[in-house]
């Protein structure tokens, strides 16, 4: 392919396991002044690993974490971006509807984030289900969310809960 039409933003989203072969196998066909954006689920020292795959070559390593389902959302899922040239990343993706957003500048920051969100999120979502069971037991599910309203302003409880009611 030619230099002049080789896309300046080269996106990563494969297994982690695969995410530093790739790098490297990347790393010898890009050119310099290009952006590998590593949109891979990975720990942040593999991703620390992608960034020394790329380093000495003038590519432009750019930390990304899609902090969300992609299906649904495409091209507008969140995105936390990090590494000197995260700034330049978003000014090529903004203009094409893209929420992203810049996180910092140490590589594997955003693996870190994405771990700590999933954690707690993971954490609610059990937190809920025993709630409602336990409300559930007792045959005051509908109160018991209810009342959650007082503590969590703008979230209603009742209509997000599963099987709520019974």
């Amino acid at each position: 392919m030619p230099a002049s039409t080789v896309p300046d933003l080269v996106f990563s989203f494969v297994v982690a396991t695969a995410s530093v072969r790739v790098a490297k196998a990347s790393a010898k066909v890009m050119r310099a002044g290009q952006i590998y954006a590593d949109c891979n689920s990975s720990s942040p020292q593999m991703k620390q690993q992608v960034a020394a795959a790329l380093d000495g070559t003038g590519v432009k390593m750019v930390d990304s974490a899609v902090m969300s389902g992609v299906p649904g959302r495409r091209h507008k899922v969140p995105m936390n971006l990090l590494g000197p040239d995260a700034e330049e990343t978003v000014s090529l993706l903004s203009p094409l509807g893209c929420l992203c957003e810049v996180t910092g500048e140490k590589i594997g920051a955003t693996s870190a984030l994405k771990m700590m969100r999933s954690v707690m999120m993971k954490g609610v979502g059990a937190l809920l289900l025993k709630f409602i069971d336990g409300a559930r037991q007792y045959g005051v599910t509908e109160a018991a969310l209810a009342s959650m309203a007082d503590n969590y302003l703008g979230v209603d409880w009742v209509a997000r809960a599963p099987g709520r009611g019974r």
